[in-house]
């Protein structure tokens, strides 16, 4: 009974999973292919959609925010745009390479294209991270590392209560 009970849950799960992929994704979320992970976080890169969830925790001030939210707005209008120039390369990628005898230089000069923009969409993502941590204070970024630790202390804790 408790194996069959289990395995409905982790059902329920890969199907909870499986409908919020296909949801349209949040604005902030779009930058997610852009390598946001723990090596950034534990450099205090941390995106504005964030610092912004937990503004009254690490005691953002009105002006950072306004500014963050500014800056957010200006970066992702970017991305959309550059997102939007890849996916259209993408697209005649595809339909030159559907010919019967595709132009090699052709398809290298578009993957080439291809790859400068995603690059430069990285890069203006880290400096826009930057400019970002560069609002913040040295007491707002100490807050932060505190939270992270408060954070992963009390994954471990359920961890180890999952197991018992």
């Amino acid at each position: 009974m408790t194996r069959k009970l289990i395995l409905i849950i982790i059902l329920i799960f890969i199907a909870g999973m499986g409908v919020s992929l296909r949801a349209e994704p949040k604005p902030q979320e779009m930058m997610g292919h852009m390598g946001f992970n723990i090596s950034m976080a534990e450099k205090n890169l941390f995106p504005p959609f964030l610092l912004l969830k937990i503004k009254d925790k690490i005691g953002l001030t009105k002006e950072q925010i306004e500014k963050i939210e500014k800056m957010d707005e200006t970066f992702m209008e970017g991305a959309i745009k550059q997102k939007a120039e890849i996916k259209i390369l993408e697209l005649k990628l595809k339909y030159l390479l559907k010919e019967e005898k595709p132009d090699r230089k052709k398809v290298e000069q578009m993957v080439r294209q291809i790859s400068g923009l995603k690059t430069d969409m990285k890069v203006s993502h880290l400096f826009f991270l930057f400019d970002v941590k560069n609002l913040l204070t040295q007491e707002q970024h100490q807050k932060i590392q505190d939270l992270m630790k408060e954070r992963r202390h009390d994954r471990m804790g359920k961890k180890r209560n999952w197991k018992n």
